[in-house]
């Protein structure tokens, strides 16, 4: 069964679940971008966009540790 937890910073228009889906408030399911090495998408507040990585939204969303390399 997948969770969904609010994105931080942005909780009342965007939910992560814990498999790496990212949905708007109405429920839609955003289409994830190559940027780099990791998938990201596109985030919007106030009329302006920000791409954040998904990896790092999951591990916002649900209080993991970043592994330090």
């Amino acid at each position: 069964m997948t969770t969904w937890k609010p994105v931080k910073r942005y909780e009342e228009i965007y939910d992560v679940s814990d498999e790496g889906y990212v949905r708007n408030s109405k429920g839609r399911i955003l289409t994830p971008k190559r940027r780099g090495k990791y998938l990201a998408v596109e985030l919007y507040r106030d009329g302006k966009g920000v791409f954040i990585n998904i990896d790092t939204l999951v591990l916002e969303a649900f209080d993991c540790l970043r592994q330090v390399a």
